[in-house]
């Protein structure tokens, strides 16, 4: 959607022709991507953060909200170690991977 805007924009300036669509509508969904996956690391980051220190908190509900269907795939193949959840760090982990790709 940003990359549309920005050829709506600046498209006379650049002389965009209807053959650079498809490109601008790659960029645009790999932009939109990189938000989403953005969102959902910084919203798992802040959940098990806010699970460690204040799990009783009224924010921790609403991230609980957002990020536990996210978190509950990977909790059923990663057991707890020592009564510990290792599954937000492995969807940090996988989120970074992605963002990586995307590049």
């Amino acid at each position: 959607m940003y990359a549309l805007v920005w050829a709506a924009l600046f498209g006379a300036l650049l002389n965009l022709t209807a053959a650079m669509l498809p490109a601008l509508l790659l960029m645009g969904l790999k932009m939109l991507l990189r938000v989403a996956l953005q969102l959902a690391f910084m919203v798992v980051l802040v959940y098990a953060i806010i699970s460690w220190l204040q799990p009783g908190s009224p924010m921790y509900g609403l991230l609980g909200r957002l990020a536990e269907p996210l978190l509950a795939p990977l909790r059923r193949i990663i057991p707890a170690i020592g009564g510990v959840d290792l599954s937000a760090l492995v969807l940090l982990l996988l989120l970074q991977i992605g963002l990586m790709v995307l590049g």
